[in-house]
C-alpha cells in the first residue's frame, strides 16, 4: 500500500507543479522504476487535474461577474 501511494505521488509530481512537503518528498524520492510503476496512475492524475480546472472555470463563470467572454456561450 505504501508503494502505491509513492507511485501516485510520483505521477502527481510528474504531471503537476504541486509541491510536496519536505518530509514527504524525501519519502517519495525518485527512482526511474517509480516513474515506470506510476504510469498506472496517469489517467487518475489527469482526471483530477481536469476536474480542478473545470471547477475553477465553473467558479469563474458562475460568479456575479462574467470573467471571460466564453462564459456567456455556456449559459
Amino acid at each position: 500500500m505504501a508503494d502505491e501511494l509513492r507511485f501516485f505521488l510520483t505521477a502527481l509530481g510528474y504531471f503537476t507543479r504541486v509541491p510536496l512537503p519536505s518530509p514527504l518528498a524525501r519519502w517519495v524520492g525518485y527512482e526511474p522504476r517509480y516513474l515506470n510503476a506510476a504510469a498506472r496512475y496517469f489517467p487518475l492524475v489527469g482526471l483530477l487535474v481536469g476536474a480542478v480546472a473545470a471547477l475553477a472555470t465553473w467558479g469563474a463563470c458562475s460568479g456575479g461577474r462574467r470573467v471571460w467572454r466564453c462564459c456567456s456561450a455556456w449559459r
